[in-house]
């Protein structure tokens, strides 16, 4: 059961997975360019209705969310030197159905660096990310995205890779700063900072301060290779420069809580399950005899021919293909002649199930 579970849930996870890389080259100088999309509308609250209890929350008729992408390469002096204009995802409101206040949306802006004159296996800046914490009702609340790269330019052919942004937002108690803070995990096989499919792997989280709590937004850099056809592999967040852990956030450990599929991959997941319960309603019967008669085909000729002329003498002498049960020749002392024997004498019918 575990084993069909763990199947049809890597095809849901396909089905609303991330697109792969196309192959091409990059050029040295050229922009990162992020790309938002497909924001995630039910997930989980962590610390609800305790601490180190979580919430399942399904905000699909409820989430407040817009998403503001920036394909423009245009580079702003540095150090470090990267897009004039970022990505921006933003989502809640501490005002349903009206105009939120200043520390009611959160917000999530991705400003891409330059590629680097140097052998794309060494790590470098990709690219800078401010994470603001706002503070908003639970149901405005979005689970995360898909963050998209591209080199210079959105096209097929620039595409880098996407990986999963996964928001995971905390039920403010006001103990500490940093339990109520939010965090967020980039997580995909192109990320070596939250790499779900090997749990060997060290997690990284992006923790911002609440704004309520004075948290003014933090922002971290983000290292990368350049590898494969080609790629963008994630390496290495770090803080940037003259951030307060007290005022802006800091680097964490903490792990991504549960995503939830959207409804296409709740289809497929549909679809899996009802076979499963077919065949343990009761139909693996009707299936193992379908599969009796399916199997004596898929013989070798020789070996199919070998079955269908087995022979045994009859009472006058000559040779007769076996017509009943599987059973060696039967010698005259088994049964008088003409008899059928007992074991190919048909047998009444079973009741039950068949």
């Amino acid at each position: 059961m575990k084993t069909w579970l763990s199947f049809f849930a890597a095809l849901a996870i396909a089905g609303f997975g991330l697109d792969r890389a196309q192959a091409g080259t990059v050029t040295a100088g050229d922009t990162i360019i992020g790309i938002f999309s497909s924001p995630v509308l039910s997930g989980y609250l962590l610390n609800d209705p305790a601490v180190g209890q979580t919430t399942f929350m399904d905000n699909t008729g409820t989430a407040v969310s817009s998403i503001a992408n920036s394909a423009d390469p245009t580079l702003v002096a540095g150090p470090p030197p990267i897009q004039a204009t970022g990505s921006v995802l933003q989502w809640g409101t501490d005002n349903p159905g009206g105009a939120p206040s200043a520390q009611g949306v959160s917000q999530l802006t991705f400003s891409g660096a330059p590629i680097p004159n140097t052998p794309l296996s060494q790590t470098f800046l990709a690219g800078v990310i401010k994470f603001l914490n706002g503070t908003s009702t639970l149901d405005s609340l979005i689970f995360g995205a898909t963050l998209s790269f591209y080199d210079n330019s959105v096209s097929q052919a620039n595409f880098l890779g996407s990986d999963q942004v996964v928001i995971n937002s905390t039920q403010n108690f006001g103990v500490s700063v940093a339990q109520d803070s939010d965090y967020i995990n980039i997580c995909g096989n192109n990320s070596n900072i939250c790499d779900l499919n090997n749990p060997m792997s060290q997690t990284k989280s992006i923790n911002a301060i609440e704004d309520s709590e004075g948290g003014t937004g933090v922002t971290v850099e983000l290292f990368a290779t350049i590898a494969g056809d080609p790629q963008l592999i994630l390496q290495e967040i770090t803080l940037a420069p003259g951030q307060s852990t007290e005022t802006n956030g800091f680097i964490g450990t903490d792990p991504p809580l549960a995503l939830v599929p959207e409804p296409a991959s709740w289809t497929v997941l549909v679809i899996g399950l009802g076979f499963i319960i077919t065949l343990r309603a009761g139909r693996m019967a009707t299936f193992g005899r379908d599969l009796a008669r399916v199997i004596p085909l898929l013989l070798p000729a020789p070996e199919r021919r070998r079955r269908s002329t087995q022979t045994r003498p009859n009472n006058s002498g000559r040779t007769a293909r076996s017509g009943c049960c599987r059973h060696p020749p039967f010698r005259s002392s088994e049964a008088a002649p003409g008899a059928t024997p007992a074991r190919c004498q048909r047998q009444p019918r079973r009741s039950g199930r068949y």
